[in-house]
Parts: C-alpha cells; sequence; structure tokens
C-alpha cells in the first residue's frame, strides 16, 4: 500500500511540475536533456539495500550539499532517519531529474535505478 501512496503522490507531483526549477516540458533545469521519468513499476529484485547500495551512494552523491554547512543542510541526508523522513521529497528530486543541482553531474543510469529502486521498495532501513 505504500508503494501505491508513493507512485500516486509522484504521479501528482510530476503532472504539477514537480519542485522548483523543474519545467512542464520534461527537461532537468539547465542541461536540456530529457528526463527518462523511469520509476520502476515494482520493487526490484533483488531489492536495494540501504547499508550497502543508497547510503553510500548518498554519500557521495548528496552530502556535499544536504550536511552542515552545505548549501542544503536544513535538508540533511546523513542518515537513514533523515532520508527516511525525506523520502518522497528524494524521490520527486531524483524522478524529476532536479537532483543533484547542476554544476555536480547528474545521477548515472544505475545509481538513478539504485536510488529510485529503493524508494519504490519503501525505503527500508536494510
Amino acid at each position: 500500500m505504500t508503494r501505491s501512496i508513493v507512485i500516486a503522490a509522484l504521479l501528482l507531483v510530476g503532472c504539477s511540475g514537480g519542485g522548483t526549477g523543474s519545467s512542464s516540458s520534461g527537461t532537468s533545469g539547465t542541461s536540456g536533456s530529457t528526463c527518462p521519468r523511469d520509476l520502476p513499476q515494482s520493487c526490484p529484485s533483488p531489492e536495494p539495500s540501504y547499508a550497502t547500495d543508497v547510503a553510500p551512494l548518498i554519500q557521495a552523491k548528496c552530502v556535499q550539499c544536504h550536511a552542515p554547512g552545505g548549501v542544503a543542510s536544513d535538508r540533511p541526508l546523513t542518515t537513514y532517519a533523515h532520508v527516511n523522513a525525506l523520502k518522497q521529497d528524494v524521490l520527486d528530486q531524483v524522478y524529476n531529474c532536479l537532483m543533484p543541482e547542476p554544476p555536480q553531474p547528474a545521477l548515472d543510469e544505475t545509481d538513478r535505478q539504485t536510488l529510485l529502486g529503493w524508494l519504490v521498495c519503501g525505503a527500508p532501513d536494510n
């Protein structure tokens, strides 16, 4: 049921154009590239692990801004509790190709699918 709620909320956000810096044309921010809109239809198998797959990805790609002293320190992503509390925002931002913001490089296909897949699974602390 949680997965259905997350997907429904995502579809509503996607239809409304997403957050700051989004456009209705399906392009990401300043890069001009098309956002793939590639949310997994179901929890992937094997299920991505927070400890081994997601936490290292967030550490490498997000914590530079989403930690004390970062430009988004008011939305920290340094612990599972932080990420879990913001999971809908993370889903929205990643799905709509809004994070990471330039000049940081966009998530590659593997990282994007790992993070979106984990969120579709309900963001388990595994």
